[in-house]
């Protein structure tokens, strides 16, 4: 690993954590986005063809190469999603709509609505 990188005090393993740490939580949410839920395996070396890089560009799947060539990692989907979610229904879609837009099913919706204790953008507290 370069001085740069260890400098940053990166997990020995890829977390979500550590690629914010390293990408920015911007492209780490891509990430989460384009891979959420499945695991991606992570080369020596990337070109711009690589999955990774379509993702976030090539200069910052490298950063990634770099720092965990040959680990797998298991990307985690609730974040990037829950975020498009959040804001899809905050431009006024209907859960089955955010559904549809998410590929996702609605009861999934519901349940990451939920999570957060609010399922309809206008509910207000009842107590």
């Amino acid at each position: 690993m370069s001085d740069n990188l260890s400098s940053l005090n990166l997990t020995h393993h890829p977390t979500i954590g550590s690629i914010k740490k390293l990408i920015g939580e911007e492209d780490a949410d891509k990430l989460s986005y384009e891979f959420g839920g499945n695991r991606i395996y992570i080369p020596k070396k990337v070109g711009e063809h690589h999955p990774i890089a379509v993702c976030v560009g090539l200069a910052q799947a490298k950063k990634i190469c770099e720092a965990w060539y040959g680990h797998n990692y298991n990307v985690p989907f609730s974040m990037a999603k829950k975020h498009r979610a959040v804001a899809l229904r905050k431009s006024g879609l209907s859960m089955r709509q955010v559904a549809i837009k998410l590929t996702m099913s609605e009861r999934h919706v519901y349940r990451m609505f939920a999570d957060t204790g609010k399922t309809d953008k206008n509910q207000f507290n009842l107590l």
